[in-house]
């Protein structure tokens, strides 16, 4: 009895170790399912971050697209401005061209005017120095009945010379008494001339009357020179006016010139810019 109790308590005690081993082998098998459980969610876990990495990295791209997207309308809207700055350049340019050749045809306008003011001026001259030659020829030098010589506005009668006259200077050559001219009033003139000239007549007189006609031709030729002098001071005015006629017209194509230049420069500058920027 007492073996078959120690046999019975070692088969006990062999089905304890037993049942210790079994539940050993539980506990291992649970560990080791939660292992993989904790691997699982690891795995899950990896696989998740990559997924949210991915997502992450699609916004990314997206969001840089869409930026690039709007970089590109922002490039675009800059060109169409730039257009439109062009335009505007280009029509304030054609304004200013057109402004340019509207002052250019007022400029030709006023020459023309200025030129033909100066050939009145010039056509005024010589009516001018038809008419001091048609004196000329009408303020012939007269003689009283005692063979003096008298001038021009001197009170007493006179007779009238013959001879001949040179249109170019209204001088007189080849003179000589009138055979039929009558004692007639002296004219209340005289003749301008460039020099006078001296007559060979027979003096009859006392010298009282030679010393007045000598005063008499002395303040004669001032006057003459006096003349001469300002005819001279005109025909000098006369050549700075056309030299600066000249001048002027000359200062208008150069100012023209000037011009053109600036307005090509300032393409030229356009269109270096544009090429620039492309």
């Amino acid at each position: 009895d007492r073996e078959r109790e120690i046999e019975s308590q070692r088969e006990r005690e062999t089905e304890r170790e037993r049942d210790r081993e079994s539940e050993r082998e539980s506990k291992r098998e649970r560990v080791r399912e939660i292992e993989r459980e904790r691997e699982s969610e690891t795995e899950s876990v990896r696989e998740g971050g990559g997924r949210e990495r991915e997502r992450v990295r699609q916004r990314e791209i997206e969001s840089e697209r869409e930026r690039e997207s709007e970089r590109e309308r922002v490039r675009q809207r800059e060109r169409e401005r730039e257009r439109v700055r062009e335009r505007e350049s280009e029509t304030e340019r054609e304004r200013v061209r057109e402004r340019q050749r509207e002052r250019e045809r007022e400029r030709d306008r006023e020459s023309e005017r200025e030129r033909e003011r100066e050939r009145e001026r010039e056509r005024e001259r010589e009516r001018g120095a038809r008419l001091t030659k048609q004196r000329y020829i009408e303020n012939v030098v007269v003689i009283n009945s005692s063979d003096n010589i008298l001038f021009a506005g001197d009170p007493h009668t006179c007779r009238v010379m013959e001879g001949e006259v040179d249109e170019d200077d209204g001088t007189f050559t080849n003179i000589s008494l009138a055979d039929d001219a009558g004692d007639r009033p002296a004219p209340q003139r005289f003749r301008q001339e460039d020099e006078y000239f001296a007559m060979n007549c027979e003096m009859d007189g006392d010298m009282e009357n030679q010393v007045e006609l000598e005063e008499k031709t002395r303040l004669i030729n001032q006057v003459l020179e006096l003349q001469h002098t300002l005819e001279d001071l005109s025909a000098r005015v006369d050549a700075v006016k056309e030299e600066n006629l000249k001048l002027k017209s000359e200062n208008q194509v150069l100012g023209q010139y000037i011009e053109n230049l600036m307005s090509a420069s300032s393409v030229f500058q356009t269109t270096d810019t544009k090429s620039k920027r492309k």
